[in-house]
Parts: structure tokens; C-alpha cells; sequence
């Protein structure tokens, strides 16, 4: 496992960060990552290769929470058969920020799976986008791909935009991808409001339903405690 935290110092603004990782992951071997990014008014530009060979498992859990500018990009190429790819985050632009996800996974062999999951929570004015793309090559035969991208829109300036791809040359594959953006539902509101919660509180509760389920591919209780109270008190 290998963690990875970009955490911005008090004190520090506008400062440039420029990741680059390269793994290459043997036969047989397993690999999880999770990132957590928080810099407040600094940038970040984060990039993760990735090559997979026989029956080797990748995951990487990417918690984006503030930056003036975040671009994430994952590239995986799926180079053995029965290899397992697994591309999970949230991003929680606020004021003034713009947070990027960019994944593309490169399936060449046959036999393999993968799945990505995505949550985009978009408060004030800020500004997420997901493009996400799998390519299926000619010889990528029996090949199960599940792509989503979920997201809210807490106030009424921000702004999402999400573009899943599938790219397919293959005949016998089973692939889906998919994205919604709306806001919480009033009913919904209005319930816990009735129950004695402030509408802060109650977009906090509904927050972390949405959320919770890449949350708890996150490695440890008390990182996943972490990860809850940074995202939702934002």
C-alpha cells in the first residue's frame, strides 16, 4: 500500500506541485494507493502511470479536497490477462477552485476487469470536471469495464463537467458507463430540517450518504474518519 498526502502548509499560497509516479506492477503482484490532497490556494498537478501485467490487482483512492487548481491523471494500461483495476475518488471544489480528474485505462489482453467510481461535491463557485475514458482493444476479448460519475451541486454558481468514454474494438465484452449531476432533493432537506437540523447539518448528512461508499474503499477506520470530517466540513 502506498499513501500519499499533499497538504498545504499555513502560510504557503501559490506554490506549484508537480507529481509524477510510474509502477509497474508484476505478475501476480498487488498495488493500492490513496491520496488525499488539501492545499488550500496552492496547485497541484498529480500523475500517476501505471502497467499491469498477468493477474495483478491496481486501486487507487483519490480524495481531492481544495486547490486552486487540481488536475489528477491515471493511466493504466492493462498489459497481462486476469488483472483487477480499480479507480475510486471524490472531488469537493469550493470557492475560487477547479479540481480535474483525468482517467484512462488501456485494456490490450483479454480476460481482465475493471471499475471506476466517482463522486463530485461542487460548493460555491467552484469548478470539478471528470473525463474518464476505457479503450478496449481488437484482441481484448471478455473484458468487463464499469465507469460511473456522480455528482452534487451544492449552490447554485458551481459547476461540473463530466465526460465518460468507452472506446470498444472488441466484440465479446460486458461495459457500462454513466453520469448524473443534480442537487439534493427538497423533500429530503425538509425531512431532517423537521427533525430539528439546520440546513448546513442536513447537507452534511446527505453529503456523507453520497459519499460513503468511496469513502469505505479507503484503507483504515481512522483514515476513513479523516477523510469524512475533511469533505464534509469543507
Amino acid at each position: 500500500e502506498v499513501k500519499q498526502y499533499f497538504i498545504n502548509k499555513p502560510g504557503i499560497n501559490n506554490s506549484f506541485i508537480n507529481h509524477i509516479s510510474e509502477f509497474e506492477i508484476a505478475i501476480n503482484g498487488k498495488l493500492k494507493i490513496d491520496k488525499f490532497q488539501d492545499i488550500n490556494e496552492n496547485f497541484n498537478i498529480c500523475s500517476e502511470n501505471i502497467s499491469q501485467l498477468e493477474s495483478s490487482h491496481f486501486s487507487i483512492n483519490t480524495f481531492s479536497n481544495s486547490g486552486q487548481i487540481i488536475r489528477n491523471d491515471i493511466n493504466v494500461d492493462v498489459s497481462g490477462e486476469f488483472c483487477h483495476t480499480e479507480l475510486n475518488g471524490v472531488f469537493n471544489p469550493s470557492k475560487n477552485q477547479h479540481i480535474d480528474q483525468h482517467t484512462t485505462i488501456n485494456h490490450l489482453l483479454p480476460n481482465c476487469n475493471s471499475f471506476e467510481n466517482y463522486k463530485g461535491i461542487i460548493r460555491d463557485n467552484g469548478i470539478g470536471v471528470f473525463n474518464g475514458k476505457v479503450i478496449v482493444h481488437k484482441d481484448a476479448q471478455k473484458i468487463e469495464a464499469f465507469q460511473q460519475n456522480n455528482n452534487v451541486l451544492i449552490d447554485l454558481d458551481a459547476q461540473v463537467y463530466s465526460k465518460p468514454e468507452l472506446e470498444i474494438y472488441a466484440d465479446d465484452v460486458k461495459c457500462s458507463h454513466g453520469s448524473t449531476t443534480g442537487q439534493f432533493d427538497e423533500q429530503a432537506l425538509f425531512y431532517l430540517r423537521s427533525r430539528g437540523l439546520s440546513r448546513s447539518k442536513a447537507i452534511d448528512l446527505l453529503t456523507s450518504g453520497f459519499i460513503n461508499e468511496v469513502i469505505e474503499k479507503a484503507s483504515g477506520l481512522e483514515y476513513r474518519e479523516f477523510l469524512l470530517k475533511k469533505l464534509i466540513n469543507s
